[in-house]
C-alpha cells in the first residue's frame, strides 16, 4: 500500500509528525515519512497499516478526540507490514507533562535478569562513580540547603554508591533539608506484631545479611549487624551484634555523683518517672533531692509533657557508682567489725 504524505495525515498525527521532524535533523521523505541515517520512521495510528523492511521504526500514535493522546515505538523484525513488534522506548530529550511507559526502563543499560515481568527501572552508572556522585538525584525548586560540596542545592535525596573508591559497592542513602530531619522513613502496616520473639516483625525492619556463594546467608557471631555513627570518619557510638547484644561508645565522666548519695539518687529517679502519683507522693523527699541533680548531670531529662527521657550511658553510669558506694561502705563496716572481733 502507499503511506499517505504528510498533508493527507489527520491532525493528530500530523503534529506528531512535526514534533518528531522539529528535534532531529533529517530528510523528510513525504511518501514514506522520516528517514534518519537510512532508516524509515513511520507516523500513523496503526503500525499494522505500515510497510517497512527490517530494523525500521514505527510510532503509532493513540488519539482521543482527534488529539494526540499517546506514542508507542515500534521496529520492524521482518520486513512484513505484520513485522512490527513494540521497542524498549528510548527518550532523548522529551518534554512533556506526563510520560507513560509500559515496560522496562533502562538508564546506560540494556537487560537486568532480576527486574519483574511488569517492567522496572534499571539505572547503571556510564562509567567510574564516586559517593558523592548522584546516580539518582530528587530535585525541588523550593529547596536551596547550600550543602553544595555534597550535592546540587536543589537536590533533597540521592542515590549514590556507598564506598569511597566507588569500586565495591553499597547504596548511599542521603537526604538533604533546609532544617532538621534529612531522611525520615515511614513503614504503614495494616497488621500489627506485638510478639517478643524471633518471629516478630514490625512496621520498619532492617535486615543484615552476609554473602554465601552466590546467595546470603546469616552473619557469623559477633558480626555487627547495625551501626550508628557520628559523623563522616570513624566516630561509631551505638551498634547492634548478631547475638542481639548492643554496645555504645561508654567514654564518660566517672565519678560524676561521687559526691552524692547514689542509692538516694535511683531511688529518685525511680519516683520521678513513675506514672504512679501514690508512688511519687511516697518517695517526693527523695524525688526533691535527686531531680536536680539527675538533670544537671544528664542521666534525665524533664519534659513539661510528662514523658521524661532517662540517658543510657549516664544510668548505668549511675548505677556502676551507686554498686561502688554501696561496696565500700559494706567494706568499711566489714573492717571494724574486724577490728572489734582482733580486739575482744
Amino acid at each position: 500500500m502507499s503511506y499517505p504524505r504528510r498533508q493527507e495525515l489527520d491532525p493528530a498525527t500530523r503534529d506528531a509528525l512535526d514534533f518528531i521532524i522539529a528535534q532531529i535533523d533529517t530528510t523528510v521523505r513525504s511518501d514514506k515519512a522520516v528517514e534518519i541515517a537510512g532508516t524509515q520512521v513511520f507516523v500513523g495510528p496503526d503500525s499494522d497499516d505500515m510497510p517497512g523492511q527490517i530494523n525500521d521504526v514505527a510510532v503509532e500514535v493513540a488519539t482521543t478526540d482527534g488529539v494526540a493522546s499517546g506514542l508507542t515505538l515500534k521496529y520492524n523484525t521482518t520486513g512484513a507490514t505484520s513485522g512490527w513488534a513494540t521497542a524498549d522506548q528510548t527518550v532523548a530529550d522529551l518534554t512533556t507533562e506526563d510520560v507513560t511507559v509500559t515496560g522496562s526502563v533502562y538508564i546506560n543499560d540494556t537487560a537486568n535478569a532480576n527486574a519483574p515481568t511488569g517492567g522496572g527501572l534499571t539505572v547503571a552508572a556510564a562509567g567510574g562513580i564516586g559517593p558523592f556522585e548522584d546516580l539518582v538525584a530528587l530535585k525541588a525548586p523550593s529547596v536551596a540547603h547550600g550543602v553544595t560540596n555534597a550535592a546540587e542545592t536543589d537536590t533533597f535525596g540521592s542515590l549514590s554508591i556507598q564506598d569511597d573508591a566507588g569500586t565495591a559497592g553499597g547504596l548511599m542513602v542521603r537526604g538533604y533539608t533546609e532544617a532538621v530531619t534529612g531522611v525520615e522513613v515511614n513503614g504503614v502496616s495494616t497488621t500489627e506484631n506485638t510478639a517478643r520473639a524471633a518471629t516478630a516483625t514490625g512496621a520498619v525492619m532492617v535486615r543484615a545479611l552476609t554473602k554465601s556463594g552466590t546467595g546470603t546467608g546469616n552473619p557469623g557471631a559477633e558480626t555487627n549487624l547495625f551501626v550508628i555513627n557520628a559523623g563522616t570518619g570513624s566516630a561509631a557510638r551505638w551498634l547492634v551484634d548478631a547475638e542481639g547484644d548492643t554496645h555504645y561508645d561508654g567514654v564518660d565522666g566517672a565519678g560524676a555523683w561521687d559526691d552524692y548519695d547514689d542509692v538516694a539518687l535511683l531511688t529518685g529517679l525511680r519516683a520521678s518517672v513513675s506514672t504512679n502519683p501514690a508512688y511519687r507522693d511516697m518517695f517526693q523527699e527523695w524525688v526533691a533531692y535527686a531531680k536536680p541533680i539527675l538533670e544537671r548531670t544528664g542521666v534525665v531529662t524533664y519534659n513539661a509533657d510528662g514523658h521524661h527521657f532517662v540517658s543510657t550511658k549516664g544510668l548505668n553510669g549511675l548505677l556502676i557508682d551507686a554498686l561502688r558506694q554501696v561496696y565500700a561502705r559494706c567494706d568499711s563496716l566489714e573492717r571494724r567489725q574486724e577490728a572489734v572481733c582482733d580486739g575482744g
